[in-house]
């Protein structure tokens, strides 16, 4: 427990240590200004035309992502009476985020098998490869880092529920499988990637056990 603890610890330092500098730029004339204008000022009544823009009318994008949306006026929200609103709230949520799915990973990597050494060099690499860059600076691909976490830990509860027998956590499954589709509609990838690590799992641990691989493709 301590050298996850640890390892956990050393993933989010050196993951909010190198993004930091972001935090220091302002919104990116790309896209930004109109996604800070659907969320500008929070309010019930812009959180309720998020929730319900179905058409898109709103908030003009290719796709319903609401809890992006939310999420960013969350961000605002949490500043109280100011006059415009702040891009470096936002940008610590995106790399806060980003240090969490960078945790999650370490997490997933030792629940699937894995070394911790391995774990943890892949979840740093995960954390500061340079294709995170965008995604971590950018408040536009706020969807991004959110539904990574939402698609993360679905799959580490998926991963409980096939060891435990518990459907309890079946409900939590499908809370995080919704989250995650309402923040960026490719985690519809997620049930072909649990099919993928149920194998993996029966390989390792319940050979022969086929009832678990039909309820992962049904």
């Amino acid at each position: 427990i301590r050298t996850v603890c640890a390892g956990i610890m050393l993933i989010v330092l050196v993951t909010v240590a190198v993004y930091s500098p972001v935090l220091k730029q302002g919104f990116f004339n790309w896209d930004d200004p109109k996604h800070v204008k659907a969320v500008w000022k929070p309010s019930w009544e812009r959180a309720w035309k998020i929730s319900t823009d179905f058409d898109l009318q709103y908030t003009t994008v290719a796709y319903f992502i609401p809890l992006h949306f939310l999420s960013l006026m969350a961000d605002q929200a949490l500043l109280g009476n100011v006059d415009q609103p702040q891009a470096w709230i936002s940008k610590t949520t995106n790399v806060l985020l980003h240090a969490a799915n960078a945790a999650l990973v370490f997490i997933l990597l030792l629940a699937l098998g894995t070394g911790w050494r391995a774990a943890l060099f892949a979840a740093l690499i995960f954390a500061v490869h340079p294709v995170q860059v965008g995604t971590v600076a950018w408040i536009v691909e706020r969807k991004n880092v959110l539904s990574t976490f939402f698609y993360l830990s679905a799959l580490l509860v998926f991963i409980r529920f096939c060891r435990t027998g518990r459907f309890a956590l079946a409900a939590s499954f499908v809370t995080l499988f919704a989250a995650g589709l309402l923040s960026k509609p490719s985690v519809v990838t997620l049930p072909v990637v649990m099919l993928a690590g149920l194998l993996l799992l029966q390989i390792k641990e319940y050979p022969g056990n086929g009832p678990w691989t039909v309820i992962a493709i049904v």
